[in-house]
């Protein structure tokens, strides 16, 4: 959308309305997948500009929730592609990250880790760059256990990939 271009009215009602039928739903989807309100308000924002900047896609699309969820998730892997990035250049890589494969973040934080305790495991490591030793000694256990203890979680996101 061109800054000098305006939302017609009509356009304007339909984008109120969306936002105000779908805003809770969509906050709660971003904030579970990102894990950080600002950033999942920030997802949610993002999504519906791009939805004002393609008024005339959507309106003439089948399904308008199901394309502004689309649009969502695309923005979700989008921040957690630059959260990714931000963290390989942050985080000191340490020999035991060369151990096993790399996961991307979107991998971990589309799987449910309520209750498993190795995805959390997984998503500490991966995402937030907790180093494997650091957490052998937390569960006491030795780095090799630990390492086949992510094995488990890991493979799960491989097959999500594929």
């Amino acid at each position: 959308m061109n800054s000098d271009r305006v939302l017609s009215p009509e356009d304007a009602a339909l984008l109120r309305e969306y936002y105000m039928r779908e805003f809770s739903g969509m906050y709660k989807t971003a904030l579970f997948c990102l894990g950080n309100p600002h950033l999942a308000e920030d997802a949610v924002q993002d999504t519906f500009v791009h939805m004002a900047q393609h008024m005339t896609e959507l309106r003439d699309h089948p399904n308008p929730t199901g394309w502004l969820y689309q649009t969502l998730r695309h923005t979700i892997l989008h921040v957690n592609r630059a959260r990714s990035l931000l963290l390989s250049k942050t985080v000191p890589l340490e020999p035991e990250h060369m151990d096993l494969q790399r996961v991307e973040p979107e991998e971990v934080s589309s799987l449910d880790m309520e209750g498993n305790q190795d995805l959390a495991l997984l998503n500490r490591y991966y995402i937030q760059g907790v180093s494997l030793r650091a957490l052998a000694e937390e569960a006491q256990v030795s780095e090799a256990a630990m390492k086949m203890r992510l094995s488990g979680p890991e493979n799960a996101c491989k097959r999500i990939r594929r």
